[in-house]
């Protein structure tokens, strides 16, 4: 009985939180950039690429974030059991 009434007043809640997002993009004028051609000629961004390697620069800077990321953690644990 009682826990049936707090979902109603939490259903309550949530149907308002949602009419009041709705509400406020409703305002919101439609986007100015879906007419906006966006893409590259495939030969720019091939020529891009070979420039600036970006699988190659991702790779190595997610193994330089995991690096540190265990440097840290071994610092952590070194910490924690009073090693330093």
């Amino acid at each position: 009985m009682i826990a049936d009434i707090f979902i109603l007043i939490f259903n309550l809640f949530i149907y308002l939180f949602t009419g009041v997002i709705t509400w406020l993009t409703n305002i919101l004028p439609d986007s100015p950039f879906t007419s906006l051609d966006l893409s590259f000629p495939v030969t720019l961004v091939g020529y891009i690429n070979w420039a600036f390697p970006f699988a190659q620069i991702l790779l190595i800077l997610g193994v330089w974030a995991a690096s540190v990321g265990v440097y840290l953690f071994i610092r952590l644990i070194m910490h924690v059991l009073h090693l330093e």
